[in-house]
C-alpha cells in the first residue's frame, strides 16, 4: 500500500490542546510528500448520509466519541490512506515506521498490548487501508448495528450507574475494532499501536509515535479532576519528546 494521504478529524481546530496543535504540525513537517488533510465532522457527514441513509437518526443520536469510529473509518473509506487520532505524535516518517514491510497489503490494523484474559485487541487510533476497502465498510456497519441494538445499550447498566467507558469501547471503539478484527482473522501488526511515555524512554528506536490523550474537549477532564494544570502537563511532555528524540 502506497500511503498518499493522512487524514485527522476533530469537532474543531479551536477545541485543539496544545499537544495537539503541534503534534498535527508534525504530521506535515516529516511526510512533506504526503497529503495532508485536517477535517472536521461536517467534512465527512454528508459521505456518511449519502451511503448509510437508513441509519442517519442512530448517527444523528450518537454520542459524539460514538459517531468517531463512523466519521474515522468512513474518511478512509472515501479518500483511502492514513487516519490517526490528533493526539498522536510522530516520531518519524511513515516510510520509516518498524517494522519494515507492514505497509505491503491493502488494510493495515495495529496491535495493542495483549490484556490478560483478553482476545487479541487492534487500536482505533490508527489505521490504513485503500479506498472503498470492503472491511471498512463491514466496520461501520457493525457499529451500527450494536448501536442500534437496545440489549446491548441495557447490559451497560449496573444499577443506577450507565458504564459509559464500557458502552464505548464496545459499541464504536477498541472492543468492536477488535471483535470485528478476529472474527475476519485481520491480524493486527506490531510497531505503532501501544507506544507510551514507559516506551519513550526505555524502547526510543522502536516506538513510531506517541500517543497522548489532552482530552481538551471534555469539561471535566483527568486534570481537572486530578488537579494538575494540563496545559503545563502538555509543555512538559512536548519537551521530553524532544529532549529523548530531537523531534
Amino acid at each position: 500500500m502506497d500511503i498518499k494521504r493522512i487524514t485527522q478529524i476533530h469537532g474543531s481546530y479551536q477545541r485543539l490542546g496544545v499537544f495537539e496543535r503541534v503534534a498535527i504540525e508534525q504530521w506535515r513537517v516529516l511526510n512533506p510528500d504526503i497529503e495532508y488533510h485536517f477535517i472536521v465532522d461536517k467534512d465527512i457527514d454528508d459521505f456518511i448520509a449519502e451511503q448509510w441513509p437508513q441509519h442517519m437518526i442512530t448517527y444523528n443520536q450518537m454520542m459524539p466519541i460514538c459517531r468517531a469510529g463512523v466519521q474515522r473509518l468512513s474518511s478512509v473509506l472515501r479518500w483511502g490512506g492514513l487516519y490517526t487520532d490528533c493526539g498522536s505524535y510522530p516520531l518519524r516518517p511513515i516510510k520509516d515506521f518498524k517494522p519494515e514491510g507492514i505497509w505491503d497489503g491493502d488494510l493495515a490494523m495495529f496491535k495493542l498490548r495483549d490484556r490478560e484474559g483478553q482476545p487479541p485487541l487492534v487500536t482505533d487510533c490508527i489505521f490504513a487501508a485503500e479506498k472503498g476497502h470492503p472491511h471498512l465498510r463491514g466496520l461501520i456497519e457493525e457499529i451500527f448495528r450494536r448501536a442500534e441494538d437496545i440489549a446491548r445499550k441495557a447490559a451497560c447498566v449496573e444499577g443506577n450507574y450507565f458504564n459509559y467507558k464500557k458502552y464505548v469501547f464496545d459499541t464504536a471503539s477498541v472492543h468492536v475494532f477488535s471483535d470485528y478484527a478476529n472474527a475476519n482473522n485481520i491480524k493486527g501488526l506490531d510497531g505503532l499501536a501501544d507506544a507510551d511515555m514507559h516506551d519513550l524512554l526505555h524502547h526510543t528506536d522502536k516506538v513510531n509515535f506517541l500517543r497522548y490523550s489532552t482530552e481538551s474537549w471534555v469539561h471535566k477532564n483527568r486534570w481537572t479532576e486530578n488537579d494538575r494544570d494540563r496545559v503545563e502537563e502538555e509543555f512538559n511532555t512536548l519537551n521530553i519528546i524532544k529532549s529523548i528524540t530531537g523531534v
